[in-house]
Formats: structure tokens, C-alpha cells, sequence
């Protein structure tokens, strides 16, 4: 229950700082996905457990690909905690000196 608050919380911050959410994280989150990125290409999301999955389109996710590549891999999870407090578990430590 205190997560669901805490996660509204969050969300309504990021909408009163002009952070608004795009259209496609609405289907995401419907799939049971933490949203990550969408582009022409395709759509990144983060599940439960901290693994990144792909969809060329953002309503079907009915057989998402995982990825596999490390580079795509952080950056959804980089962006998945950007959108969601809870996602935020799953962002990657960087070393000292990392860009």
C-alpha cells in the first residue's frame, strides 16, 4: 500500500514539474511493465524482476523479445527508474569516473 502511495506521489511530482507521461506508458503498464523508451523502432520496458523486454509496438505485447545487448539493457533500466519510483531498484551502478 505505501508503495502505490509513494509511487503516485512521485508520478504526481513529475507532472507538476511539466514531466508528463507519453501516451505509450499507458499500454506498458497495462502488460504488467515498468516503461523504459519508445521510438519508431520500438518500445523498452522493464518487468518485475529487473529484466528488459521489447515490443515493436507499444499496445501488443503479446510476445516481447528480451534483450540481451548490456548497452540497451542499462539504458532501460536507466530510463524505467527515471519514470518509476519503484523501477528505480533495477538502475545500474555506475564506477567512479563512468559517463
Amino acid at each position: 500500500m505505501l508503495d502505490l502511495l509513494l509511487d503516485g506521489l512521485f508520478q504526481a511530482a513529475g507532472w507538476l514539474h511539466g514531466r508528463r507521461r507519453p501516451r505509450w506508458h499507458r499500454d506498458v503498464r497495462r502488460a504488467g511493465y515498468f516503461p523504459a523508451h519508445a521510438d519508431e523502432v520500438g518500445v523498452f520496458a522493464v518487468d518485475s524482476e529487473g529484466r528488459v523486454w521489447f515490443a515493436p509496438h507499444p499496445a501488443d505485447w503479446s510476445n516481447p523479445e528480451p534483450v540481451h545487448a548490456r548497452e540497451l539493457i542499462d539504458a532501460a533500466l536507466a530510463q524505467a527508474g527515471r519514470w518509476s519510483r519503484r523501477a528505480r531498484a533495477f538502475v545500474p551502478d555506475r564506477a567512479p569516473g563512468e559517463r
